[in-house]
């Protein structure tokens, strides 16, 4: 699919309203981050403007997630690209890089991603199977959903049909809790 530059130029103005907005994070740390580093700006205030846009153009590519494929040769390679191209410097034609080299490119990130998902896989079944062999109380679903209740309730037992009301934390084997309402201040019903 092709898109004219008026439709990405919408699509980075629709997107940079919010992608410079720190509304779920805390009024003071934000202006504690805002102090502690401003004087590790890499450019002039009027520079980091558009260096801003650079970071914001990062982000929305993956925030990060390429540089877990790719090496450091490789996302310079990558900048190198992104760089001749958005400058009209490029010593190809783009478009012909693209047909040569994309379907190659694909399998690359294809087979580096799902070697990077059966590590990951693999450590989270040898954390479950640990899990399990430390608490005997933790109870593994058919689904595969590991849980352990820290505090048993003595009423009814619900059905069902019948909502009920918990707190949880949803963490990740290394312990770094990406859910939860017990944090969020609100309980979740289901």
């Amino acid at each position: 699919m092709k898109l004219s530059k008026s439709t990405i130029c919408a699509v980075l103005s629709a997107s940079t309203v919010g992608a410079f907005t720190v509304s779920n994070s805390p009024r003071f740390a934000a202006r504690g981050l805002t102090t502690r580093n401003m004087a590790d700006m890499p450019h002039s205030d009027e520079d980091m403007v558009f260096y801003a846009l650079g970071v914001n153009l990062a982000k929305q590519l993956g925030d990060g997630q390429l540089k877990t494929l790719l090496e450091d040769s490789e996302m310079s390679l990558v900048v190198e690209g992104f760089s001749d191209t958005m400058k009209g410097e490029g010593t190809v034609d783009g478009q012909m890089v693209l047909m040569k080299y994309g379907m190659q490119l694909n399998q690359v990130l294809t087979s580096r991603s799902e070697g990077i998902s059966g590590k990951i896989k693999a450590e989270g079944e040898e954390f479950i199977a640990n899990f399990l062999d430390c608490n005997e109380d933790a109870v593994k679903t058919d689904s595969g959903l590991v849980y352990l209740s820290m505090t048993e309730g003595d009423g009814k037992q619900p059905t069902v049909a019948d909502t009920v009301e918990v707190h949880y934390h949803g963490t990740l084997i290394d312990g770094t809790v990406f859910d939860s309402s017990v944090q969020r201040g609100q309980t979740i019903s289901f």
